[in-house]
């Protein structure tokens, strides 16, 4: 899917639609630049990945390729963070491979690189490492996944404000699902 996206955005000289100009806008913003933000502040939308762009511009010197690349390595990213999440809960690799497929195939994530949903795809790619971290949390009550998962919570909450609510309501069903299995594991078949 990146080989195409990358044949698709390299013959054009704007990003498909119009969110790309919005985001060079809050990038440009960040780096100093503040016209013409009118009456928006910076940090209005959740900053991930406008700071990531305002850096990739900077060290490109080329704002419109920056956004460009930027957009097609997040798409491209979303089946590669898909897959170790599917393969850890379903613990299978080939629903992994399936979910990896569905992710880079479908129409709709095309779609999103297609409008300028660059933030919406990055809080995805975030969102399904943070939940990997969750998981093995579960699995392995390592310190290494714990700091891993908080890490990527906290990157959640700067990607995206509905990647946001997704992530906590994840969050709080993976909560109740444990203390229930560590309830069902204490109790006896005989009192319940």
């Amino acid at each position: 899917m990146g080989a195409f996206l990358w044949l698709r955005i390299n013959g054009d000289m704007f990003p498909p639609f119009h969110d790309g100009g919005n985001w060079l806008k809050m990038a440009n913003a960040l780096l100093g630049n503040t016209y013409p933000m009118w009456e928006q502040t910076t940090l209005q939308y959740p900053p991930l990945f406008n700071a990531l762009l305002a850096l990739m511009s900077a060290m490109s010197g080329d704002a419109l390729f920056a956004i460009k690349l930027l957009g097609l390595l997040v798409v491209a990213s979303m089946p590669l963070a898909i897959y170790p999440l599917a393969k850890e809960v379903s613990g299978s690799r080939v629903i992994g491979l399936f979910a990896s497929w569905l992710m880079a195939f479908h129409p709709v994530f095309q779609e999103m690189y297609g409008w300028g949903g660059y933030p919406n795809a990055l809080g995805l790619v975030v969102l399904f490492v943070a939940v990997y971290f969750l998981v093995k949390v579960y699995h392995e009550r390592s310190m290494k996944w714990l700091v891993g998962s908080l890490v990527f919570s906290a990157l959640v909450i700067l990607s995206h404000h509905l990647t946001t609510i997704v992530f906590f309501a994840i969050a709080l069903g993976w909560a109740l699902f444990y203390l229930w299995m560590r309830f069902a594991r204490k109790t006896p078949i005989n009192n319940r």
